[in-house]
Order: structure tokens, then C-alpha cells, then sequence
């Protein structure tokens, strides 16, 4: 809409000011016309005083030259004279010639009278219309002149109109931009700090994440060295004691032990066994950690007992040290809600490690109630090599050991303390470690929630752990046994350990001479492997309780895992053992089956 009365007041603007050039133009035409008239009327004026002269001349030679000044002075006319003009001054030019005729022929009469005779009333006539015309052209003139000064006093105003409309909308132009252009400086100044703002907090958010990247890159860096010195610590720590196994073994095979270093050799082999089982343990807890399998199975337990028999399992180590083993449990502890294996691992690794790491002192073992009878305390301390306060916050974490390399005083992956701080937080517990530094000894403080007497009511008795005593053996007299196992080694060893229990053992290689051996002889327990070529544990046992098999049935595997223990009892399994085993624990398990069984199958 600006736009529009703006191009209106410029084409008003426009053709006023054309209006006003021609107006200018035919004032100058004007003006010019009233030059010619007042040049016409002088010449006019000249000629009537030549024509006087002409009459009033008082000689021959007079009357010649007025006449002479007459002629000029049409002549004159004749060029400043329109052409309708031109009849007049012909006209006029006769009645001088006459004038003239008559004043050399006349003689004796005096001025007067020779004015009146000589003048014609047609030269006056002439004279006068001639004069007549010239006024009126010049008061055409000074009318058109009046009439072109007010269209330009009009054409003025309208200009000045135009133009202050104008410059009124170019200054409304001027101050509506002047005021976008502010609003536009201050939308961009809003969208430069906006922006100033966005990349700055861009700028600290890429510095964070790559922070984030440096920290975790280091992290990952870490953890990869934590990983190859775990895997070559691992590597180590099997192999040690696989080497003494298969040195003695291979001593005992050749039969270059003498006689009185044959029990020295069994025990080694026997220690290393239990050693290497004790590493695989630890691993399989850790991945279980590590997938979020590792559970609990709780009942009610004496932690009493349970804290002396793992003391118990650890006294010959320390004794074999030197060491001063104390021990203070609290009597009226009571029971505890919670697994008393996991319960007993948690004991004995701690105390173990005490053990390990103290040269020479005392390693103290205190359990008893604290906050009022709310938690049970058990705090293990020695006098040994401690901790140091930068290592401290890391004692309990994975894979992680105070001195790594070849150059390390003590063996051992660096899993115990953080499977033991898993076990203490799935009992509702924590823990925590204190030294004053290298030389000064540690402390190892669990506190478990002590069990109300509903909970107690509520969850099942359980049987602390007893310490295996080497000839302590179960008696299978009349148990028949069937082996299921494809390896020759297993069956062997199996066959042997229940034999010397009194049991008749019979074994299979396969799921098929598993069926052959239950159709001609049955048995009273079924150990079944479950990883076996053609046909696996897990089949054959649905098999077997398809066909209506009611005997007991273990399911004696390397696969340990939780998620291996439930599918051994959905196909139909009784039990599921994992190895290794030991042979006393071997035929406490099959005695318990044996309870159970019925007639041979």
C-alpha cells in the first residue's frame, strides 16, 4: 500500500512538474510576444515621429530625409509584423509617397495648414489600427502571461504538495527501516549471542565427550592391560599346579618314586587338584558375576560353626607358617539366614588371604552381633604386609593386584575380594578393608543383617559344612551304579572311587550301551555325562523317563552353570553335580541317591 501512494504522488509529482515546463515554455512564448509588440509599437512610436518630421518639414532636403526616416521605419514594421500585416504597410507606404508628393508640390500656406492638407485621414486611420492591433496583442500577451503565472502558482503548490507528501513518505519510509533495521540488528544480535550461547555450550559438550572419550579410552586401555596381565596370570596360575600334577603323575606312571615318597607324591597331586579346582571355581564366579547368574540359595545356618570350620580348613596353612590363628565368635550369635557354602567362602577366603599375606604374627578371626543385635560382624585382621592407602580403593575390584609381573611375592588371579564382596552384597551385607599402610596389616570387616525370628521360621534349616576327613568314606555295599560317560578317564576314575566304597559299578560309553547295560542288569543310581557324541545326557534322561524309569539320576558334567543345573532337572535329572569332584564327595552324593532308590531299574 506505501508503495502504491508512493508511485501515485511521484506520477502527480511528474506531471505537475511537466505541466509546469510547458506552462514556463509559453510564458517564455509570451514574454517573447510582448518584446515583439513593444518592439513593434517603438517602431510604431519612430514612425509617427517621421511622419511628423515629414510634415513639418520646412525644406525639400528636409522632407527627403523625413521621408528617407519614414520609409525605414515601415520597412522596419515589415520584419516585426505578422504577414496579415503586410496589405497595411503597403498601404502606408502609398500614402507617405503621397505625403511626400504633396509637400514638394505644395507652396504658400503655412504649417498649419499644410499639416492638414498634406495628412490624409487614411495614413491617421492606418497609424491608429496599426497601433490598435499591437495593443491588443500586447494586452493578449500580459493576459496569457497573468494566466500562465497562476497555473504556475498552482503547479507550485501542487508540487510542493507532492513534495512534502513525499518527504513526509520518505521520511515514514526512512524511520520504518531506520526502525526494522534496529529490530532486525537486535533479532540478530539476539540470534548472535543465541547462537554464541549454542556454540559455546556445543564447544563444552564436545569437550566433555571428549573427556568422556579420553577418560574411557584410557579406561579401555586399562582394562586391556588389566585383561593381558589377567590372562597371562591366569595362564600362570594354571599351569603351576597342572605341572606338578602331571610331574608326580608321570613319576608315578614310570615308577621312579620311591616307595617312601609315594604318599608325598599322592598328596601333591591331590593339593594342585584342588588348587586348580579352587582357580576354575573362581573363574565361573566371576563370569557368573559378570552375567548376573551368580545366586544364592538361602537357609538357616550357625554362622558359628560356619566361621570355625573354614578357620579349620585354613589352620594347617598357618600353622605351617607359624603363624598365631585366634579366634572369637560370640556364642549367643545364633542363626543366620543365607548360603551356608557361599557363607563359608567368604570366611575361608578371607581368612586365607590373611594367611597368604601375613610372613609372621598373628591372623585374629572375631564374629559376633553389633548395632544392638541387628548385624552380625565378622572382622579378620593380621599383622601382615597391608595395603597401600593408593591401592586401598581398589582391593575389591576384578582382576586387579597390588604388585603384577614375574616379579610378584604371591600367586593368585586377583579374584577372591571381589567374588567375596559379590557374595556379601547378595546377603544383604557390605564390607570393607582398612590398613595403615605397607607393613602395618589389614582389616577385613563383613557385616550381614542378623535374621528375625519370622525369617528363621520361614527359611530352611541347612547344614554348615564339615570339614572332609581323608578316610571318612560312605558305605555303597550292595549300591549298583551305572556310569554313563564317553570319556575313559571319568569312567575310571568313578568306577574306582565307588568300588572302594563297596558298590557294583557297571559303565557305558554311549546313550545306546547306556540302554543295553539298564535292560540286562538295571541298577539302583544313573550317573550320566551330558556332553557325549551322537547322543547327549539331556536326551537320553527324557528318553529314560518316557519309558517309565523311575531310579534316581545324577547328572555328573562340566557344564556348571545355573542355566546348566535347571535344564539337568527339566529333562529329568535328580541331581546335578559338577565337576571335578572329589571321591568322598562322589559317594556322599550317590549314598543320598541310593536312600531314595527303590528296587534296581
Amino acid at each position: 500500500m506505501i508503495r502504491l501512494w508512493l508511485a501515485v504522488a511521484a506520477l502527480t509529482t511528474a506531471g505537475a512538474f511537466i505541466f509546469a515546463y510547458r506552462s514556463i515554455r509559453q510564458s517564455e512564448l509570451s514574454n517573447a510576444g510582448v518584446d515583439h509588440t513593444q518592439q513593434t509599437l517603438t517602431t510604431l512610436v519612430s514612425l509617427e515621429a517621421a511622419t511628423g518630421d515629414l510634415i513639418f518639414a520646412s525644406s525639400d532636403a528636409a522632407i527627403d530625409r523625413a521621408a528617407a526616416a519614414a520609409r525605414q521605419r515601415v520597412d522596419d514594421l515589415a520584419t516585426v509584423t505578422p504577414g496579415n500585416q503586410q496589405s497595411r504597410l503597403q498601404a502606408l507606404r502609398r500614402e507617405i509617397d503621397s505625403v511626400v508628393q504633396t509637400r514638394h508640390g505644395g507652396s504658400g500656406h503655412d504649417a498649419s495648414s499644410r499639416a492638414e492638407a498634406v495628412v490624409p485621414q487614411s495614413l491617421s486611420r492606418l497609424l491608429r489600427d496599426l497601433r490598435a492591433d499591437e495593443l491588443k496583442h500586447l494586452t493578449d500577451h500580459v493576459t496569457d502571461d497573468t494566466r500562465t503565472s497562476r497555473r504556475l502558482r498552482k503547479i507550485l503548490a501542487m508540487v510542493t504538495a507532492g513534495s512534502a507528501t513525499l518527504l513526509v513518505w520518505v521520511f515514514g519510509l526512512v524511520v520504518r527501516d531506520e526502525r526494522k533495521r534496529r529490530e532486525v540488528e537486535t533479532i540478530l544480535r539476539r540470534a548472535n549471542e543465541e547462537l554464541d550461547s549454542r556454540v559455546s555450550t556445543r564447544t563444552a559438550e564436545l569437550n566433555e565427550a571428549l573427556s568422556r572419550e579420553q577418560s574411557l579410552r584410557h579406561d579401555a586401555e586399562s582394562s586391556n592391560r588389566l585383561k593381558d596381565e589377567f590372562l597371562m596370570t591366569v595362564s600362570h596360575e594354571l599351569r603351576t599346579p597342572l605341572n606338578a600334577l602331571l610331574g608326580w603323575a608321570d613319576m608315578l606312571r614310570l615308577g621312579i618314586v620311591p616307595p617312601d615318597r609315594q604318599a608325598r607324591a599322592v598328596d601333591a597331586i591331590y593339593d594342585n587338584a584342588r588348587r586348580q579346582n579352587q582357580l576354575i571355581g573362581d573363574l565361573l564366579d566371576t563370569a557368573r558375576i559378570l552375567t548376573g547368574k551368580l545366586r544364592i540359595e538361602p537357609v538357616a545356618v550357625d554362622l558359628a560353626q560356619i566361621v570355625r570350620d573354614a578357620v579349620a580348613v585354613v589352620a594347617p596353612a598357618a600353622e605351617a607358617k607359624g603363624l598365631r590363628l585366634e579366634v572369637d565368635i560370640d556364642p549367643g550369635m545364633g542363626a543366620l539366614v543365607g548360603d551356608p557354602g557361599r557363607l563359608q567362602q567368604i570366611v575361608w577366603n578371607l581368612v586365607s588371604n590373611a594367611v597368604k599375606f601375613t610372613p609372621q604374627g598373628t591372623v585374629s578371626v572375631r564374629a559376633g552381633l553389633t548395632d544392638a543385635g541387628r548385624n552380625v560382624q565378622i572382622a579378620v585382621a593380621d599383622t601382615g604386609q597391608g595395603i597401600h592407602h593408593d591401592f586401598l580403593p581398589h582391593v575389591f575390584e576384578r582382576f586387579r593386584q597390588e604388585k603384577t609381573g614375574t616379579t610378584r611375592p604371591h600367586s593368585g588371579l586377583g579374584l577372591g575380594l571381589a567374588i567375596v564382596r559379590q557374595l556379601v552384597e547378595l546377603h544383604g551385607g557390605t564390607i570393607r578393608a582398612d590398613s595403615d599402610g605397607e607393613g602395618r596389616g589389614a582389616t577385613f570387616t563383613v557385616n550381614l543383617p542378623a535374621a528375625r525370628r519370622d525369617a528363621l521360621d520361614r527359611a530352611l534349616p541347612g547344614d554348615a559344612a564339615t570339614p572332609a576327613q581323608p578316610n571318612d568314606m560312605p558305605s555303597l555295599d550292595g549300591v549298583r551304579v551305572l556310569v554313563v560317560d564317553d570319556d575313559v578317564a571319568a569312567r575310571e576314575m568313578v568306577t574306582a572311587a565307588l568300588t572302594h566304597c563297596g558298590a557294583r559299578v557297571a559303565s557305558a560309553a554311549s546313550a545306546a550301551e547306556a540302554r543295553s547295560a539298564l535292560a540286562e542288569n538295571g541298577c539302583h543310581v544313573l550317573l550320566v555325562d551330558i556332553a557325549m557324541p551322537g547322543e547327549d545326557g539331556y536326551a537320553l534322561m527324557r528318553d529314560l523317563r518316557i519309558r517309565g524309569l523311575r531310579l534316581p539320576a545324577a547328572a555328573l558334567t562340566a557344564q556348571a552353570h545355573d542355566a546348566d543345573r535347571v535344564r539337568a532337572l527339566n529333562a529329568g535329572f535328580t541331581v546335578h553335580i559338577s565337576k571335578p569332584i572329589g571321591a568322598r564327595d562322589l559317594a556322599d552324593a550317590v549314598a543320598g541317591l541310593a536312600r531314595g532308590a527303590s528296587a534296581p531299574s
